[in-house]
């Protein structure tokens, strides 16, 4: 079984980059208030932070990465 990455593959340098970067972030949290992880699809991700589905994979490689960043900037605004 291979691991699969879950860093983000996009670093946003930009104020835009990490306005979309956040809103993706965003949209999975205001799911995951709605229904459970397993239900969850990036198409959802991508339909409720109004951006492709392709921009979604430009900065992260699966909704696991997503929850991961998630967790990580969680962790990080505490300390």
């Amino acid at each position: 079984m291979t691991q699969e990455p879950l860093k983000p593959r996009r670093r946003p340098v930009q104020s835009r980059s990490r306005i979309t970067r956040n809103a993706i972030l965003e949209a999975f949290v205001r799911l995951l208030l709605e229904k459970t992880y397993a239900r969850l699809t990036i198409r959802e991700i991508a339909a409720v932070a109004a951006v492709d589905l392709g921009t979604v994979y430009e900065y992260f490689p699966s909704k696991k990465s997503i929850a991961a960043n998630c967790i990580h900037q969680r962790f990080k605004s505490v300390g």
